[in-house]
């Protein structure tokens, strides 16, 4: 769905597909860009890791070690490219509802250049605004820039698995002992330093937060309540609401993907759609 999604709405966009493991056929069969401009490559059995998760296994949960990988692609694979921007699978990219507003790469680069820092982020704050030492993970970056600044501690941590460790202690000095370590943790400990984390939560959080899509998470756990600002992360009208929807079941029946329809996750969708129509 986040590939087919990003094809269908954002023009001129190459995508990389990341797997530490073999890419199945009936994957790469559902991805479907013909007739768009960008490109999809695949690059599989990616560790980019000299090591491998055993070694670091009673410090890190496997999931939240593989989900850090995504931030320690090499440079090689972003050469020729101005910019990145690295998603999460569970987002559906719809088509822009107002044009007016900077979408995706245009507004990421404007915030970026109005910070003038290599990447942009959010850094994840309590209910009572203080700084939890996590970043999201939807992480925008200008590749020459960021990888002038951040390269040789992304190799470093590829070749060595000292380094790795280094990054978990510090991730780790920072949030309660019982607190679980998530990959946006270990993002923040790699890129903010302890002297400037105020100066770097002005910056990168005077700027509300942009999903530019559709977030299906919420619909998983029946214990999370529906509404606009869980599926988008704004308030949206109903009538944008319900434009996004449709555009999703259209896009869903277009490209077949008629087993998710009948997911449990799509099932409560339909339910907040028939509640937005009868209002």
């Amino acid at each position: 769905m986040f590939v087919n999604s990003v094809l269908d709405n954002l023009s001129d966009v190459d995508i990389l597909v990341v797997s530490p493991d073999k890419i199945q056929n009936n994957v790469r069969n559902k991805i479907y860009y013909k007739g768009n401009k960008g490109a999809v490559i695949f690059l599989e059995n990616y560790i980019p890791l000299d090591y491998d998760y055993s070694d670091l296994s009673s410090f890190i949960s496997k999931s939240q070690f593989y989900r850090f990988l995504r931030f320690l692609i090499g440079e090689e694979y972003f050469r020729g490219y101005s910019e990145a921007y690295i998603g999460d699978l569970d987002i559906y990219y719809p088509s822009q509802i107002n044009t007016e507003v900077p979408y995706l790469f245009e507004r990421e680069e404007s915030i970026t250049k109005e910070n003038k820092l290599s990447f942009n982020n959010i850094l994840r704050t309590d209910v009572n605004e203080c700084v939890t030492y996590r970043l999201g993970g939807l992480h925008y970056i200008c590749v020459d820039e960021y990888y002038n600044l951040f390269g040789n501690i992304i190799v470093n941590i590829q070749n060595n698995k000292n380094a790795f460790m280094k990054l978990i202690e510090k991730a780790r000095n920072h949030i309660p002992e019982n607190e679980y370590l998530r990959n946006e943790h270990l993002l923040f400990a790699m890129l903010i330093d302890d002297d400037n984390i105020n100066s770097m939560k002005h910056l990168l959080n005077k700027n509300k937060r942009e999903l530019y899509g559709m977030h299906l998470a919420p619909l998983r756990n029946k214990n999370n309540s529906i509404d606009s600002r869980g599926l988008f992360g704004k308030i949206l009208d109903e009538k944008d609401q319900q434009k996004i929807l449709i555009d999703l079941i259209k896009f869903l029946i277009r490209h077949r993907m008629y087993n998710y329809m009948c997911q449990y996750e799509m099932l409560r969708l339909y339910y907040y759609m028939f509640s937005l129509f009868i209002r």
